[in-house]
């Protein structure tokens, strides 16, 4: 179930900059370009939110209910920025006003910078958004996203004064969610899998009819996880360069770690006819929050809508895409 304290925040903070923005407007400003340049803003928060996420800090699961919500939050997080930075391009004043010096308030390269950001930016939700895109093509492109988000950083960081006053209230709002964003990107593709994964080795592959059946023995230390919880599990060795998600089988104080991998897409199948004892395999988690001591009169299977790589077996969302 998606808990509101991490959308409330979200929420929280577009109005925090919304109302900077709109109490303390450039002296120049006309009402169109104020409000055309707080939709960008708004557009660039939710950016940042959205990569923020994908950081998959433990700490935030409570704030959403689970992995699995926090994505779901990411993907709609970066569909509003997408539309938002788009009424924004088309309505935001493209000349300078009257009497401005031209020289001083050139928009060149914040123009140029600006344009090529909302162009990748349309093709990358166009790609995230169609379903028959297969995960391993998939992912690469999404990783252009890092690219975008530079190139809005230094589209608002170069824009005229005229239009966006960098140190003015809302312009600080932005520039520190910008420091944030970096952060958690950087963090995103190059801390992420290092820092929080642990070693393991395989010790059986088990065929099943329609599932495999992996038993995993610790290298270094066990996994720590409450029944229900679920794990990112990435093989080493070339030809292997995703991770995917899997339900822990196992039951908790079990000296091995077991999952059951559900055969559904190109992923598990080569997992089941390649995988052999002795690899070495990368477990990142636990991760998820189902929990039925705390459950409502009504349950639901948790959709994973940001990708088909971030679906937990046995889910009816998945497709047939793992």
């Amino acid at each position: 179930m998606l808990q509101k304290k991490g959308v409330y925040a979200i929420i929280g903070l577009i109005l925090v900059f919304a109302i900077v923005h709109l109490a303390l407007p450039p002296e120049q400003h006309e009402p169109r370009a104020t409000g055309t340049v707080m939709l960008g803003g708004i557009a660039f928060l939710l950016m940042t939110c959205s990569i923020f996420l994908s950081t998959r800090l433990e700490v935030f699961e409570d704030w959403f209910g689970g992995l699995d919500r926090m994505y779901q939050v990411h993907r709609v997080a970066g569909v509003f920025a997408a539309l938002t930075a788009l009424v924004h391009f088309f309505g935001v004043p493209k000349e300078l006003p009257e009497g401005v010096d031209p020289v001083a308030n050139a928009i060149f390269p914040s123009g140029p910078l600006g344009m090529l950001g909302l162009r990748f930016l349309v093709i990358d939700l166009f790609i995230a958004l169609n379903r028959k895109i297969r995960y391993s093509r998939w992912r690469p492109t999404h990783k252009v996203m890092g690219l975008v988000y530079f190139l809005i950083i230094g589209h608002f960081m170069t824009a005229p004064g005229i239009f966006f006053e960098r140190f003015s209230g809302s312009g600080i709002i932005l520039i520190l969610a910008a420091a944030v964003g970096v952060a958690a990107l950087l963090y995103s593709v190059f801390g992420m899998n290092k820092r929080t994964a642990l070693p393991f080795e395989i010790e059986a592959v088990n065929a099943l009819e329609r599932a495999t059946d992996v038993v995993l023995k610790p290298i270094d230390k066990m996994l720590d996880f409450k029944p229900g919880r679920f794990a990112f599990v990435e093989i080493e060795g070339k030809g292997w360069n995703e991770s995917h998600p899997f339900t822990i089988s196992s039951a908790p104080g079990e000296d091995k770690l077991r999952f059951t991998m559900k055969v559904l897409g190109d992923w598990t199948r080569k997992f089941r006819e390649e995988s052999q004892p002795g690899g070495k395999v990368q477990v990142r988690g636990p991760y998820g929050r189902f929990d039925t001591t705390k459950a409502g009169k009504k349950q639901n299977l948790a959709c994973w809508w940001d990708r088909p790589h971030a679906i937990p077996i046995e889910s009816p969302c998945d497709g047939g895409r793992r």
